[in-house]
């Protein structure tokens, strides 16, 4: 009996590489920290293989959070999770490496830098530079009519 359900789920597992998720691989953790008056911070690394690093960002509802991710290789991305959230808000393999939206609730939000399985089953090491923004969102108060 042809199931068309299976196929959709087969051809979608096929679309999207799985991301690398090895739960015996080490997760780092930190906070981003922005300087007094900054409302940028640019942090630096290194993830190799099955690692992956968490930056948590504390957000307001109503800030813009921008999120670029540089690396020397294709294979590196980066999620977004709202607080309290079971899913990312953000996919970096499936978006790219940037992201920017408005944050419709207030906490804290991570970041997870990772390699896709194919890169992270060659062990493969790769740096990176993240640069986090978080500002109050303007676009609003520009398009309201005077």
């Amino acid at each position: 009996m042809f199931r068309p359900t299976l196929v959709i789920a087969a051809l979608a597992a096929l679309a999207f590489p799985a991301i690398a998720q090895d739960p015996a691989a080490p997760t780092r953790s930190e906070r981003v920290a922005f300087a007094e008056g900054a409302g940028s911070a640019t942090v630096t690394g290194t993830i190799t293989g099955y690692e992956t690093v968490d930056y948590v960002i504390p957000g307001e509802a109503g800030e813009r959070l921008t999120v670029n991710l540089q690396t020397n290789t294709s294979t590196a991305y980066f999620n977004v999770t709202g607080p309290d959230a079971s899913e990312a808000m953000f996919v970096g393999s499936v978006t790219g490496n940037r992201f920017s939206e408005v944050l419709a609730t207030g906490g804290d939000y991570t970041v997870r830098i990772y390699l896709m399985r194919n890169a992270a089953r060659r062990s493969q090491k790769v740096d990176y530079t993240l640069t986090v923004a978080m500002r109050a969102d303007t676009s609003a108060a520009l398009t309201t009519p005077q």
